[in-house]
């Protein structure tokens, strides 16, 4: 929760979202989600991540970090031969892969769990927030968003995203 500084309290005392840092309009941002979620524009905004990232509650850093980390859990499931957990609008989906050689495939399965184990690590309790708003879309709230912030940073860093 951001702390309000007496010269942004207007004189009416009530509160604005003017000077958040943010172009965006709450209906904006709705009218983004629902076109997403019909399929008239890119399946990223309908995602919480994407919600957060259109509010300014998460950095662009942050926003790809999470979609980084979500293409590499389907990675993972396909690597251990799971099926996915969950159907969601998530956006690390990927199309199906082809049939490949079977020792490429074996690498390709190592390096994604071995990519994927380390990504658990550096998050280490954060992974409980990341992984479920990740991957199943789950609306953070409360201290968890705190949580959520850390630990895509923490992959960020990990992976040398560019600021």
């Amino acid at each position: 929760m951001s702390k309000l500084s007496p010269s942004r309290v207007p004189a009416n005392g009530r509160l604005s979202r003017a000077g958040q840092g943010t172009d965006h309009s709450p209906t904006a941002i709705r009218r983004l989600r629902d076109a997403s979620i019909r399929g008239m524009c890119s399946p990223e905004w309908g995602s919480e991540l994407g919600r957060l990232w259109l509010e300014g509650k998460l950095t662009g850093r942050q926003y790809q970090a999470g979609k980084a980390f979500a293409e590499l859990r389907h990675d993972y499931l396909d690597a251990i031969a799971s099926p996915p957990e969950a159907p969601s609008v998530s956006i690390g989906e990927k199309a199906s892969r082809g049939h490949t050689d079977g020792a490429r495939e074996a690498a390709r399965h190592r390096r994604a769990v071995k990519r994927y184990q380390d990504a658990i690590d550096v998050l280490g309790a954060q992974a409980s927030i990341v992984l479920p708003t990740c991957e199943h879309d789950t609306l953070i709230v409360g201290a968890s968003f705190g949580a959520l912030s850390v630990g895509l940073t923490s992959l960020a860093d990990h992976w040398g995203l560019p600021s």
